[in-house]
C-alpha cells in the first residue's frame, strides 16, 4: 500500500468522523425537539380532557360531530408509541 493510499484513507477517516459528529449533534437536537413536542402534546391532551369533562358536565357532547376528537385520539396514539 502506498503512502498516498494511506493518506487518502486517513483523510477519509477524518471526514467520516467529522460527519458522524455532525450527525450525532443533529440527532441529539432532534431528540430534544421531539421531547419538547411531546410535552406540548401532553399539555394539549390535558386541556382537551378538561374541555371534554366540561362539555359532558354541560350535556353538550351530543351536539358535536362524531369525529370531533379524532385529532385528540391520534395524539394519544402517538404519545403511546403508535402511528399518528
Amino acid at each position: 500500500m502506498s503512502i498516498d493510499s494511506l493518506e487518502n484513507m486517513l483523510m477519509l477517516g477524518a471526514t467520516m468522523r467529522s460527519r458522524f459528529t455532525e450527525l450525532k449533534a443533529e440527532c441529539d437536537k432532534a431528540q430534544a425537539d421531539l421531547g419538547a413536542a411531546r410535552a406540548l402534546l401532553t399539555q394539549t391532551l390535558t386541556k382537551d380532557d378538561e374541555a371534554i369533562a366540561d362539555m359532558k358536565e354541560l350535556g353538550c357532547m351530543e351536539a358535536l360531530p362524531a369525529d370531533a376528537f379524532d385529532l385528540t385520539e391520534r395524539i394519544r396514539d402517538f404519545l403511546a408509541g403508535g402511528a399518528a
